[in-house]
């Protein structure tokens, strides 16, 4: 848990700075569903997990999957 809360924790520094979408921010800090599937994904792997949603995130800035 303590691991989640830093990481949504960096999602606003980020946010704040660069902009994530806040739809996004709201997705990673309302519900467990999308890290749950970057762990399935990652077989367990926190750390990979965790990159996974932030790779996810600046592709869906780069491409903006949640329109303007």
């Amino acid at each position: 848990m303590y691991t989640k809360l830093n990481y949504i924790i960096q999602f606003y520094l980020y946010y704040l700075t660069e902009g994530f979408h806040p739809a996004d921010i709201a997705r990673v800090k309302n519900t467990d569903d999308w890290l749950k599937r970057f762990l399935l994904h990652s077989e367990l792997d926190m750390q990979l997990a965790l990159q996974l949603l932030w790779d996810s995130c600046e592709w869906r800035k780069k491409f903006g999957t949640n329109g303007k």
